[in-house]
């Protein structure tokens, strides 16, 4: 059989249609993956008049007891626990991050960093839940002043802050936490 000028046309314009495809197809899924947004934070202590950095697209509004200011929250980063999906009230473990570290490096372009590094969802219907705190404790104790225990990952339901307070002014921690 023999195939005539038009009809070699179409394949070839069928088989370059489908080739073209598979390429956009792969391009799409890397940009989809290159164009997720990291959680970035920021800090704004209450009755502060300058932000610790630029504006970020997850800001933390804190509320304070004592005195903590931000030049401190900056010497000693905040803790951050958040759950995927969570649900109110939250009755999962902290998923997503569980006690991050959230430093502060005034030399980075984004001076509040953590590693590693985790990525907004972006899935309709898909959300985060968060809780932070400062000053950052790694590994509470209690015989010391200030944040003596925290949850932990295997914990579920909202994260809990144990807190003893000093027996003198200059022993004294100032806390902080998220309001929603």
């Amino acid at each position: 059989m023999k195939m005539g000028n038009s009809a070699r046309v179409l394949i070839t314009l069928l088989t370059a249609t489908l080739l073209l495809t598979a390429c956009a197809v792969d391009e799409s899924d890397e940009t989809a993956n290159d164009l997720r947004s990291p959680v970035a934070f920021d800090t704004y202590v209450q009755g502060s008049t300058t932000r610790s950095s630029q504006p970020s697209p997850a800001a933390t509004r804190s509320s304070q007891t004592g005195v903590m200011s931000t030049t401190e929250v900056q010497a000693s980063g905040f803790g951050v626990f958040a759950f995927y999906n969570a649900s109110s009230p939250i009755t999962t473990a902290p998923d997503f991050m569980c006690n991050q570290w959230v430093q502060y490096d005034a030399t980075l372009s984004h001076p509040w960093h953590y590693t590693p590094v985790k990525y907004w969802p972006n899935t309709p219907g898909d959300h985060l839940s968060f809780f932070a705190y400062a000053p950052y404790v790694a590994a509470p104790s209690s015989s010391t002043p200030g944040i003596t225990a925290l949850s932990t990952k295997s914990d579920t339901g909202d994260p809990t802050v144990t807190y003893a307070v000093a027996t003198t002014l200059d022993n004294t921690v100032d806390l902080l936490w998220a309001d929603p």
